[in-house]
């Protein structure tokens, strides 16, 4: 979900610019290793060795940055690459909304995943798409396949995140926010369409309870670890002056549901600020 930097009227103001490195022993770090403006983080690790941070679009020196990418060699030493997506798709040319990519290497190409404000939509609030751009190369550029792949109203289909699962080899593209639940769909074995006659399933609610936690669900993140999958996400409200946002997670034993949740708990992490630094979209990387 986009953050407060996202409008153009405060982002205008400008961002801070990274400060001086401060020597370090061998093998430790100090946080943030990126000190930009850089929300919903994705990382994949490519072939070529470097990883490869992909974040929501920012205003840099008065430009504004599509889809921010970043490299690295050993996560904590980040180059700047520019705008993974330097050219807006044909149905998004009069807006500025392009939030949470998430990338996926497929043989030789990459495919990214990320929202955006149709052209049709004078409200920002409303009318966001879930999308699908392509590249040779995982710093891009990445082009967008011509049309999104769902609309809605409001802010439903945002932070898409791709799953393979190991186990059934299947595509699963995850989704959701707009008060709405999270939800999953099948993907074509193109990665860029859905496959026939599949539907989207519900998989977390928020609660609708008056008062209750969570209000809202988003950013899905989801791994498999031994005989579970599971499902990280984020809740409640991430922004202004009743922000209480935490991370959540449910566990299933199929990729597509249903997930459990420890009913009554309270998040895993939670920060109650207009600030909060736990954000949607959020990425999860395990070593292998």
């Amino acid at each position: 979900m986009r953050t407060p930097l996202d409008s153009p009227d405060i982002a205008s103001q400008g961002v801070g610019g990274a400060s001086a490195p401060v020597a370090l022993p061998k093998g430790t770090y100090t946080n943030p290793i990126l000190d930009e403006d850089f929300p919903d983080p994705a990382v994949i690790l490519a072939p070529d060795g470097f990883y490869y941070a992909y974040a929501t679009q920012t205003l840099r020196d008065q430009h504004w940055i599509n889809i921010q990418v970043a490299r690295s060699a050993d996560l904590i030493h980040w180059e700047h690459l520019g705008d993974a997506l330097p050219e807006k798709p044909s149905w998004a040319q009069t807006t500025q909304d392009f939030w949470a990519p998430f990338v996926l290497r497929d043989g030789d190409r990459y495919l990214m995943y990320y929202s955006a404000t149709h052209d049709a939509c004078h409200d920002p609030e409303r009318g966001h798409c879930l999308a699908v751009a392509t590249a040779d190369s995982p710093e891009g550029p990445f082009v967008d396949m011509g049309m999104p792949l769902l609309l809605g109203v409001g802010f439903e289909y945002i932070d898409p995140m791709v799953f393979v699962d190991p186990e059934s080899g299947k595509w699963l593209l995850y989704w959701g926010s707009g008060f709405q639940p999270i939800r999953v769909q099948e993907l074509a074995p193109d990665g860029m369409s859905f496959v026939p006659d599949s539907a989207p399933i519900d998989l977390i609610w928020p609660n609708g309870k008056k008062g209750g936690f969570p209000r809202l669900v988003e950013a899905s993140w989801v791994i498999r670890h031994e005989d579970f999958y599971y499902l990280f996400y984020s809740g409640d409200n991430c922004c202004g002056p009743d922000a209480e946002y935490g991370v959540m997670v449910a566990r299933s034993r199929d990729a597509m549901g249903p997930f459990e949740t420890l009913a009554g708990s309270r998040p895993a992490t939670i920060a109650s600020s207009p600030t909060s630094p736990a954000r949607s979209g959020s990425s999860i990387m395990r070593s292998t």
